[in-house]
């Protein structure tokens, strides 16, 4: 993981880049840091189909959750998923996070209401 880009002040978000024989293939950070409630919002996204499956970012959030998260002093981590992305919710769990909640009609997506669920994770 490299860094990426540091948006707005630092105490709010965090962005990296994923990358994989020297190339870059994805993006991960926090959002929403909150050092008073010790949380933080959790995302990833992988560029191609071809770096997708390989572990790259099973590695990536370890390493985040591991490293950054106990630097920032973070008790939570949460996100938010379209019920729809299964491969996602897969590596999710096998990171530990929980699923808390449906979020029904929670976006609107050209017209059409998309559900999300919410999962937490908690670190110490």
């Amino acid at each position: 993981m490299v860094w990426f880009k540091n948006i707005k002040d630092r105490t709010e978000r965090m962005d990296f880049t994923i990358t994989f024989n020297e190339e870059p293939v994805g993006l991960i950070g926090l959002l929403n840091i909150d050092h008073r409630n010790q949380k933080a919002e959790y995302y990833i996204c992988m560029g191609s189909e071809e770096h997708k499956g390989k572990g790259i970012a099973y590695t990536a959030s370890k390493i985040l959750i591991d490293t950054v998260c106990t630097d920032l002093n973070l008790h939570k981590l949460y996100l938010y998923t379209q019920t729809g992305n299964i491969p996602a919710q897969k590596l999710f769990e096998k990171l530990g996070f929980v699923r808390e909640g449906l979020l029904r009609d929670d976006l609107n997506y050209n017209g059409k209401r998309i559900d999300r669920y919410i999962y937490g994770l908690i670190l110490n």
